[in-house]
């Protein structure tokens, strides 16, 4: 079994997206995917009803990104792509900074 520690990210930005995206099945989704993987899933950071434009708010991924840079994690988990960012540009940001850090992103 693989030791590689991992993180995880959700975001649901409206009650409208909770449908088919909410929390807990992002939730679910990320859980499966880290056991199936053999890695360790320490924690996963959430932003509820925060738009992906509203950067600032977003504290579940800012603190993500901040724990990136200081090497709490090797490997980060979002089931649906843009929950992880607004679009393309913001979500290829986001990558760049984790791969900076020396992490991976997957999903």
């Amino acid at each position: 079994m693989k030791n590689n520690k991992a993180v995880g990210y959700v975001r649901v930005s409206s009650k409208e997206q909770v449908e088919g995206t909410s929390p807990e099945t992002q939730k679910a989704a990320i859980e499966k995917y880290a056991d199936d993987n053999g890695w360790n899933l320490n924690h996963i950071y959430s932003d509820l009803g925060i738009s992906g434009a509203e950067m600032e708010k977003r504290e579940g991924l800012l603190q993500l990104l901040a724990d990136a840079t200081n090497g709490k994690f090797e490997i980060m988990i979002c089931d649906v792509i843009d929950r992880f960012g607004r679009d393309a540009r913001d979500i290829l940001n986001n990558r760049h900074h984790l791969a900076t850090c020396g992490g991976e992103s997957t999903g």
